[in-house]
């Protein structure tokens, strides 16, 4: 008898997900809630997608665009989380709408549309996500965070904005940079000069000259079992991160880590010297959290 390799079980579960849960069926599960939720009026708005390349993130709501993406490799292996996953992410775009983004994200206005539809109200979930992992790459003796003109969501809270000096930043009172560095990028029109052009999961966005700011504090932030990380700018660049979100309202920032795209947020509004990053929609775990910090205090 011929045993079932990984990848044949991988791919048997996708098929009978789609099988059984074809488009019809996961758009009448959007329609019961927006009809439950009395939020009829969005469903011309909202739209839906399997995502492949999630990893170990079961779903996502991307707040901005009103879209829910599912990933079908994590729901393949656990189809009895597929409505509760729908209900979770949409619940995420109806709470964003009705209440604007200064709402946890997994607070109570979110919770009471998911005990109304009778699901749980947990942040995260605990699957195996067993070889979903992606590979880690050769860690640099140090890390630099980099931020590009995404709107923060993510990745970073819509709270974030950016303001900043150039990063060649020569006058900054070296007492103060305890907390780090913070490098941003804001997004540009294509052919500007000097322009990067960034993935940022989502499609290419073009992006400016970099901008570096120092951090007097970052910290991690526990709610709802998951974890955000809240970083304060110093006093001398405090204006200057206010006055580069004021720029930046409507238009994304990067953040990079070591190089890394970490996120790719939408400014909402301007940042008064401070922000949160929230991870997205499903946060950090604790570990997560506690590393990006390290990585963000040992910037150079």
């Amino acid at each position: 008898m011929n045993s079932e390799s990984p990848l044949e079980k991988e791919r048997r579960n996708i098929a009978e997900l789609l099988r059984d849960w074809p488009p019809t069926v996961v758009d009448a599960v959007i329609d019961e809630m927006l009809a439950l939720w009395q939020a009829e009026g969005l469903k011309e708005r909202i739209t839906w997608r399997w995502n492949a390349r999630l990893r170990t993130t079961i779903g996502r709501a991307m707040l901005d665009d009103m879209v829910l993406e599912l990933n079908p490799l994590l729901l393949g292996r656990n189809p009895e989380e597929m409505r509760g996953v729908v209900v979770h992410e949409l619940a995420h775009l109806v709470t964003t709408n009705r209440y604007g983004f200064r709402v946890p994200p997994h607070g109570n206005e979110w919770k009471s549309l998911m005990r109304a539809a009778g699901e749980s109200t947990r942040a995260t979930h605990s699957l195996d996500v067993e070889g979903l992992r992606a590979k880690s790459t050769r860690r640099r003796r140090r890390r630099k965070l980099r931020v590009f003109p995404f709107l923060m969501l993510g990745l970073f809270l819509p709270l974030m904005s950016c303001a900043a000096l150039p990063s060649d930043c020569t006058d900054c009172p070296q007492e103060e940079i305890d907390g780090g560095t913070m490098v941003l990028r804001g997004q540009v029109d294509e052919g500007e000069p000097g322009a990067v052009l960034l993935d940022d999961g989502y499609g290419d966005v073009w992006y400016g000259s970099e901008y570096s700011f120092a951090l007097s504090e970052v910290k991690a932030m526990e709610s709802d079992a998951s974890f955000s990380i809240s970083f304060s700018i110093v006093d001398a660049q405090s204006q200057a991160f206010s006055d580069f979100t004021a720029r930046m309202v409507g238009r994304k920032m990067a953040i990079m880590v070591g190089g890394k795209l970490i996120s790719a947020p939408v400014v909402h509004e301007r940042l008064p010297g401070k922000g949160i990053i929230s991870g997205g929609s499903q946060g950090w775990s604790a570990e997560e959290a506690e590393a990006l910090i390290a990585q963000i205090q040992n910037a150079e």
